[in-house]
């Protein structure tokens, strides 16, 4: 009967001991799936994250661009409105002078009629500038059909900036020291005191002629992607590795944008 007894209770004790090593192992297993998938979920959250940023940046400066422009537009359409309905006066030193030679000659003093020389000017200015432009835009639109030749590629030049300025700026002070705005494809801020240019490389040299002509000095050894570049404070307290993925994407992103 102890026999019997003992031969039942081992039984039991098998079958309830079986089945629940093969199901611990798929448990196991379930869990390390869904591991897994959390973690590249999570991963694939960081990069959006991260490609939000960029976009909201990009989206700053398209809308700091877009208000410098208007500006622009307005004064222009302000000082070309000016220039149609008024008529400049002349300078009363001039008139005086004038009468009093007229005076000192005998002749009879006349109404001396308002010079057009200061309107003149200014339409000639803008008429140049028009004119320059559609020069470069020609040149510009013939390069498409040219055939293919020279260095080919594009290229950030990096310079040094000793405060905060917009897009719109940093291509109004280039234009100031002779660069053609338009061959400037993308401007940057790879880092805190750093101004990246993205150009052709045909168009490097003449840059750096004129950033040389400026005493404006260029970053050859300059690394955009430092992990030291990071600026934003969440990044201080993670680890190299992941401070280095981080301006990798950074990079890359700001590259793709350029483009």
């Amino acid at each position: 009967m102890s026999s019997t007894r003992n031969t039942r209770g081992s039984k039991i004790l098998n079958a309830a001991a079986g089945p629940s090593s093969p199901d611990l192992e798929v448990t196991v297993q379930n869990l390390s799936h869904a591991l897994e998938a959390v973690t590249a979920r999570l991963s694939a959250l960081e990069q959006l994250k991260l490609e939000l940023e960029t976009l909201r940046g990009e989206n700053a400066r398209l809308a700091e661009t877009n208000l410098a422009q208007a500006n622009e537009i307005a004064s222009l359409r302000a000082e070309l409105a000016a220039q149609s309905a008024g008529v400049p006066t002349s300078t009363p030193n001039s008139n005086t002078a004038v009468s009093s030679a007229a005076r000192s000659n005998g002749a009879k003093e006349s109404v001396s009629s308002p010079s057009l020389g200061t309107a003149a000017s200014t339409w000639a200015t803008v008429a140049s500038r028009s004119a320059k432009n559609k020069l470069r835009r020609r040149a510009a639109a013939a390069r498409g059909f040219q055939p293919v030749s020279g260095e080919q590629g594009f290229e950030y030049v990096y310079i040094p900036r000793s405060r905060r300025m917009t897009y719109t700026e940093a291509r109004r002070r280039l234009s100031r020291l002779g660069v053609d705005s338009w061959r400037i494809l993308d401007v940057c801020y790879p880092a805190h005191s750093v101004v990246g240019l993205l150009v052709h490389l045909q168009y490097k040299p003449a840059l750096l002629s004129l950033l040389e002509k400026a005493k404006i000095p260029t970053l050859d050894t300059f690394d955009p992607l430092d992990p030291d570049n990071l600026a934003d404070p969440k990044f201080d307290s993670v680890s190299a590795e992941e401070r280095s993925h981080a301006i990798s994407l950074i990079n890359d992103d700001r590259s793709r944008l350029g483009l």
